[in-house]
């Protein structure tokens, strides 16, 4: 996130993330880079410049956001799972 908001600031863009409620812009980028344009990674959402983003990603940013979309859906599941299982 850090190295493509420096590569738009570098190439006088502006910050793609209109809003960074409690951190969650780390997973906008995550799911702009990481998942193809549709029905979960919409073009028009108002949140984030998708397109913009997603010109600016390399690989291993692409392997990161894989990685970050993965452990937060895991840790959920999870989290959901213990709380059925055993309770409050």
């Amino acid at each position: 996130m850090r190295r493509i908001e420096q590569a738009l600031s570098n190439d006088g863009r502006e910050n793609p993330c209109a809003w960074d409620g409690i951190g969650a812009r780390t997973l906008w980028y995550a799911y702009a880079i990481s998942l193809p344009e549709g029905r979960f990674n919409r073009t028009d959402d108002p949140l984030i410049d998708v397109r913009m983003v997603r010109s600016y990603a390399s690989g291993k940013d692409r392997l990161w956001g894989w990685m970050l979309i993965v452990s937060t859906l895991s840790f959920g599941l999870i989290s959901i799972a213990g709380w059925l299982i055993w309770g409050d």
